[in-house]
Parts: structure tokens; C-alpha cells; sequence
């Protein structure tokens, strides 16, 4: 190791450690007070937490001159807290779990892209409110279990190779019109089959059949 090294070495490990207030939070730099006058540091990348103006901290000063804040070391009690690093951060537990917890609510948050990537994900939650611009799904089967149901909507358009429904009771109000287009149509009722309206019209290009062991028109 050259001279130079030595000597640069020797600069950067020489430190001196010191405790003192935040006067002044700029977007790069920080301002402390402390025993020896204002002195103007950095936050240090190990210091997640970003110090906020009255903030009791700790201070290093290389043998450069460079002063950093290594950690925040006393707020105000029921202050909020920021972890704010400067760039892209990565939060991994490569043989385990990560679990967040708050007990009066938690917030997720993001200008950009949000993703979720997981081989099973499961919610639960006594009340739930998604608000999008527009819902895309792919997937290849939904199940759902719910007491009641509403959908409030201008327009639903369902395709679908097979529709099928039971239900013990079914209602259908239609305010002004009702068509239905298919190649067959087949209609049963066990008890009674009732048809009203104020014009009833019957066309086929071929044949009407009216069977039953009465037959009452008029």
C-alpha cells in the first residue's frame, strides 16, 4: 500500500462521534446543532429513519470533514415516523416470512405500478371497497359464496358457451323492452304457465298447435 493510501486511509478512519438536534432538514442535506456550532451532514444510507427538524440524533464527522447523521436517536413521543431510503429498496427473507402488522390501519401506496406475484393469496376483511378505472381478470374458474348480492351497472354484456342458473325464486322487471333470439325455445311449468298482456301476437311461418283436454278462447 502506497504512502498516498496510507494517508488517505488514515483520513477517512479518523472520526469523531457527537449528539446534537436537528435544526434544519434540506433535500439533500441536514442541519445539526450541536456543542460545537451548526454543522451540516448527510444522512447516512444505514439510517432508514429520515430526520425530521427537532430530532435528537447522532453525528459522525470524518477526518474529511464529512459529517453524517448515523441514526435517529430520540423524538417526540407519538410523533410519526418515516423510513424513507434514497432509491430502489428490496425487503427479502430468503428462509422465511415477512409480516406487517399496524394496529390502526396499514396503507399501501404508489404513483408508478403496483404488482403482487404469489402462489396463493388470501384476504379477509369485515368490509371491503375496491375503486378502479377498469378491471381486467384472467383466470380459469371463480367461485363465490355470498348472502346477497347487488351490482348497480349501465351495461353488462355477458358471452358464454353455456348460462346456467337455479333458483328457487326469480324476478325480472323490464321497463321498456325485452328480446330474446334463439333457435329453440323450451319453456316447461309443473303447475301453471300464464302469458298476459294487452296485444298477444302468435306467428309461425308453418304450424300452431294448441293441444290440451280443454281449450277455452273468448
Amino acid at each position: 500500500m502506497t504512502m498516498s493510501n496510507l494517508a488517505m486511509k488514515s483520513e477517512w478512519q479518523a472520526t469523531d462521534s457527537e449528539a446534537g438536534v436537528v435544526a434544519e432538514v434540506g433535500e439533500r442535506e441536514t442541519w445539526v446543532s450541536t456543542a460545537r456550532g451548526r454543522v451540516r451532514a448527510e444522512r447516512a444510507t444505514s439510517c432508514l429513519v429520515a430526520p425530521e427538524e427537532g430530532d435528537f440524533v447522532l453525528l459522525c464527522t470524518l477526518g474529511t470533514g464529512a459529517a453524517y447523521v448515523l441514526a435517529v436517536l430520540e423524538r417526540e413521543r407519538g410523533a410519526p415516523i418515516c423510513i424513507a431510503p434514497d432509491g430502489d429498496v428490496t425487503l427479502a427473507a430468503a428462509h422465511g416470512r415477512i409480516a406487517l402488522s399496524a394496529r390502526d390501519g396499514l396503507e399501501l401506496a404508489s404513483e408508478g405500478k403496483a404488482s403482487l406475484a404469489a402462489r396463493e393469496l388470501s384476504v379477509a376483511a369485515a368490509t371491503s371497497t375496491i375503486a378502479v378505472g377498469a378491471l381486467a381478470y384472467l383466470g380459469r374458474t371463480i367461485e363465490a359464496s355470498a348472502e346477497q348480492v347487488r351490482v348497480c351497472a349501465d351495461a353488462i354484456d355477458t358471452v358464454a358457451e353455456r348460462l346456467m342458473a337455479r333458483v328457487k325464486r326469480a324476478y325480472r322487471f323490464v321497463e321498456d323492452l325485452d328480446v330474446k333470439r334463439a333457435a329453440r325455445i323450451d319453456h316447461e311449468a309443473s303447475r301453471d304457465y300464464r302469458l298476459r298482456a294487452e296485444h298477444a301476437l302468435v306467428t309461425a311461418s308453418e304450424l300452431v298447435k294448441l293441444d290440451g283436454q280443454q281449450i277455452h278462447l273468448g
